[in-house]
């Protein structure tokens, strides 16, 4: 899941950015677009495994 973790909050922020001007009254969705944002990238950090220090720390023991 890291590895995509600038696609998925990209493919986040456009269909929300979609969303908003789609709208017909985007006034009265813009707030709740945005909690759904909050919440969306809040699971997408909850289900991160966190992986990105295990290339970091090969690499480094690499260059040792």
């Amino acid at each position: 899941m890291h590895r995509f973790k600038r696609w998925t909050e990209a493919a986040i922020l456009v269909v929300a950015a979609v969303v908003l001007f789609a709208w017909s009254y985007p006034t009265t969705i813009a707030v709740r677009t945005a909690v759904i944002i909050l919440v969306t990238l809040a699971i997408r950090e909850f289900l991160d495994d966190g992986n990105s220090s295990a290339p970091l720390a090969a690499s480094r023991a690499a260059a040792d």
